[in-house]
């Protein structure tokens, strides 16, 4: 594989990621969703006795509202402050392409139009790995992030479901 065919790919792929990674979010988001409606439909039920079952509710209630905190930052750090490079508009580059023509027909070149589509690639290579690699970085980040984000998730689904063991029982069943 050729310079230019590796790094246009591979901007092209991190493009594709970035793309994921963003489409990615949504399901996080509604199930963190759901599950803050289930936590706003316990606490108007909160009693403040000293029982065991109702100590054991706050505590797990806090520990899912501590993690849905974390959850949202998370969330809003993986949706936000992201820039990517892109290349310059084709016009910046067909200009670049007539330049070397015009370069290579005053060196005497034998061959102009090859010199020049060889010099042209090669630039446009360099521009392809920059921005790919910028780009990667970036999604690297923002994936490491996300899975933040989700592992966070997962400890509020599963505090939550606690709580609503100990809702459950106690409302419904004299626990």
């Amino acid at each position: 594989m050729q310079p230019f065919d590796f790094a246009q790919k591979h901007y092209f792929f991190e493009l594709e990621r970035k793309n994921q990674i963003n489409s990615s979010l949504s399901m996080p988001t509604g199930v963190l969703a759901l599950l803050i409606g289930t936590i706003t439909f316990f606490i108007p039920k909160l009693s403040f006795d000293l029982s065991f079952s109702s100590i054991l509710f706050i505590e797990y209630l806090i520990f899912s509202t501590i993690s849905t905190i974390f959850t949202v930052i998370f969330l809003i750090r993986a949706y936000w402050s992201y820039e990517y490079q892109y290349l310059a508009s084709p016009n910046k580059y067909i200009q670049l392409y007539d330049d070397l023509i015009v370069y290579y027909q005053g060196k005497s070149d034998n061959n102009v139009s090859l010199s020049s589509y060889n010099k042209f690639q090669e630039k446009l290579a360099v521009k392809y790995s920059e921005a790919a690699t910028y780009n990667q970085e970036r999604n690297n980040q923002k994936t490491e992030i996300l899975h933040n984000a989700n592992n966070s998730l997962v400890w509020v689904l599963v505090f939550v479901f606690i709580d609503a063991i100990i809702f459950y029982s106690k409302h419904y069943i004299n626990y």
